[in-house]
């Protein structure tokens, strides 16, 4: 995890998730504790720039409540209870419960109160309390249940992806790239136009740029240039940059993490006895395939468009590069 103090801190769990031990990005030991069975804390050392909040089973603990966040519900470990009832994507009388264990019937006990054997991971009671390996979920009714919530479940989370991945935009993607990077991809944009020993360029206008950015241990956004691809004849292929290929390796090194990368389509033409050749401005099949960063850019220095993508298609509509730039 990187805390907002910009330093690296590293979890080590136990087999339930819990954080049984954080060390600073240099291995020093900065928290240690225990968990009881229903996950009161036993704090041995505590002493980390930032305070861990991610404790028993590796869930988020409210500073305001002490509650913990399980996705599904809210758990308070000094009760030993959920503080809401189990529920189900499919409608059930009892949900998640199988009624030979009473246990389950509880819809507000952790682990259907026996903490030794079962762990309930996402805020719902854990299946194997439900259907234990031995009972092999003898009755359908309790296997078809938990099978149509699982798809239910699945469902609901498939729908979610698509509901986010249609309310990313352009224009929000663009409020995320630093004022600092844009610049460097207008930069890049300018140098591809111009001629290029390193890239065999002679005339300018046949060659990529591009680069990454992150941020570094201060937190501060940092773009980082990459070598220039070699010069390319449109009519074939070719040419292609490696974005993380950094013209200042140090620079890379520094970072802690990454945001985006972002190359130029070259604006030259070639004219012989078949017409106009021109390099592709949009994003290729080999980006798409390369589309790794969270903010994927292509710049057509022809037609002066901005390209976000990612492993499936282009995000939207392209951007002007005026607009993207602000001007």
């Amino acid at each position: 995890m990187i805390p907002s103090t910009g330093s690296p801190q590293y979890y080590v769990e136990d087999m339930l998730g819990s954080s049984r031990v954080v060390t600073t990005n240099t291995g020093v030991v900065c928290y240690d504790a225990d968990f009881y069975p229903y996950g009161g804390e036993r704090t041995v050392t505590d002493n980390c720039p930032s305070s861990n909040k991610y404790k028993f089973e590796g869930k988020e603990r409210d500073d305001e409540s002490g509650n913990d966040d399980f996705g599904a519900r809210y758990y308070s470990w000094r009760f030993g209870r959920w503080l809401s009832a189990d529920w189900s994507a499919v409608p059930a009388p009892v949900p998640y419960a199988n009624f030979t264990n009473p246990q389950t019937l509880n819809l507000y006990a952790m682990v259907a109160d026996d903490p030794e054997t079962f762990a309930d991971l996402d805020g719902h009671i854990s299946q194997e309390a439900v259907c234990p390996a031995f009972e092999s979920c003898a009755s359908p009714a309790i296997q078809n249940r938990i099978d149509n919530e699982k798809t239910a479940a699945a469902q609901t989370a498939q729908d979610a992806a698509q509901q986010a991945q249609k309310q990313v935009t352009p224009q929000s993607l663009a409020a995320q790239v630093p004022a600092q990077v844009k610049a460097a991809i207008k930069a890049s944009v300018d140098a591809s136009n111009d001629p290029s020993a390193a890239a065999g360029d002679k005339t300018g206008g046949f060659h990529e740029e591009g680069g990454i950015w992150g941020t570094d241990t201060s937190g501060k956004a940092v773009p980082i240039p990459a070598l220039p691809g070699q010069a390319a004849d449109p009519r074939v292929e070719g040419g292609h940059i490696d974005e993380t290929n950094s013209a200042n390796p140090s620079l890379k090194n520094n970072l802690v993490s990454i945001q985006g990368k972002w190359h130029v389509h070259s604006s030259g033409s070639i004219t012989d006895e078949k017409g106009i050749h021109s390099f592709t401005q949009g994003p290729s099949g080999m980006d798409f395939g390369n589309a790794t960063f969270p903010i994927n850019i292509v710049v057509g220095a022809g037609n002066k468009k901005v390209y976000f993508y990612n492993s499936s298609g282009v995000i939207g509509k392209p951007m002007k590069l005026k607009d993207f730039l602000g001007q």
